[in-house]
């Protein structure tokens, strides 16, 4: 795909149709891997490293793990709907040493840059 100011975005695909690779407008790779029925369980991005994703037997997402290492788990009722949980947060820091807080889902809500 090609924008307007001529800079490009580079999809590949597999066989089942499946994005297995990507490359964005300013060059940064990522790489989609799935499983043998075809459910994402990683991308793995050049920059930031890896996230994981495993499924329940009725292949909801029961667990994701992002580039920190932080681990979200999902539940989900008797109809499939996702359970509602707690909301935590945790503090974690990457290796600029930026403090990001992550809540219990999985989404980075601030980031702080450490002043020490």
């Amino acid at each position: 795909m090609t924008y307007a100011n001529g800079a490009a975005q580079t999809l590949s695909y597999d066989l089942a149709g499946n994005v297995v690779a990507e490359t964005d407008a300013e060059g940064n790779a990522k790489q989609y891997q799935y499983d043998n029925v075809n459910r994402l369980i990683a991308v793995v991005d050049e920059l930031d490293g890896k996230t994981t994703y495993t499924y329940d037997a009725l292949d909801n997402i029961a667990k994701v793990t992002d580039v920190l290492r932080q681990v979200t788990s999902y539940t989900y009722d008797k109809n499939g709907n996702q359970s509602p949980g707690n909301t935590s947060n945790t503090f974690v820091y990457d290796t600029s040493d930026i403090r990001v807080v992550v809540n219990s889902n999985g989404d980075v809500i601030t980031v702080i840059l450490n002043r020490r």
